[in-house]
């Protein structure tokens, strides 16, 4: 609940204060956004780090002037590795995540607008873990999935300036997921390979905000 509340307050702050754009909205412009629900929560001390936030960071929008075409995405890569006592440890990870699709908007009041459209999706993850055991040999294990999907979307944009916005939105995605696990057990023993399937239904309310900057 602390999610909504934050994104809720942070809606209602220009009616409080009276901001209200004089200018008239153009939106034949260039929209770059940015997942800030995390700081934002941090700085309000919301427990920002807990806050279920949508999987993608980065937005870029073409808007027009009833919809724009939408983009999002998000990627990531971290190591580790360390000796403990039986060996040397390796933890990698990597992450590719992109969505692209088309929205139509409405214009509301008060510089609100309303959109509603459908994304189509894809994600690559990978994870490897590697143990070099001085008993064993060495004892890796490699985790791969692909995802790709899709789903309706609907959210509200706030303009607070001519180059200032705020918006979250909800959405409903389906993913079909093909994940590799592959596993070798050292002391000469064959490695072990398992390939499965999945589909995942994530609907997901209106819990991210993003700054959007446009041009």
């Amino acid at each position: 609940m602390q999610n909504q509340f934050l994104i809720s307050f942070l809606l209602i702050i220009p009616f409080l204060l009276g901001a209200q754009s004089d200018d008239k909205v153009d939106n034949r412009k260039t929209e770059i956004g940015l997942n800030v629900t995390n700081t934002l929560a941090g700085f309000f001390n919301a427990g920002g780090d807990a806050l279920p936030t949508d999987r993608y960071l980065f937005s870029l929008k073409f808007s027009k002037p009833k919809g724009a075409v939408r983009f999002g995405m998000n990627f990531g890569t971290r190591s580790n590795n360390e000796f403990v006592t039986t060996g040397r440890r390796d933890v990698a990870e990597h992450k590719a995540l992109f969505r692209g699709g088309y929205e139509w908007r409405k214009d509301i009041d008060y510089g609100f607008v309303a959109y509603y459209g459908f994304d189509v999706l894809g994600e690559w993850e990978f994870e490897r873990n590697s143990f070099d055991n001085f008993n064993l040999g060495n004892i890796t294990s490699r985790k791969t999935s692909f995802g790709f999907g899709g789903g309706p979307i609907l959210g509200i944009q706030y303009r607070l300036s001519k180059h200032i916005a705020f918006s979250t939105e909800a959405a409903v995605y389906g993913v079909y997921q093909v994940i590799d696990d592959y596993q070798e057990l050292g002391n000469g023993l064959p490695p072990e390979e398992d390939t499965s399937t999945s589909i995942l239904l994530s609907p997901s309310i209106p819990s991210s905000l993003y700054l959007i900057m446009i041009f």
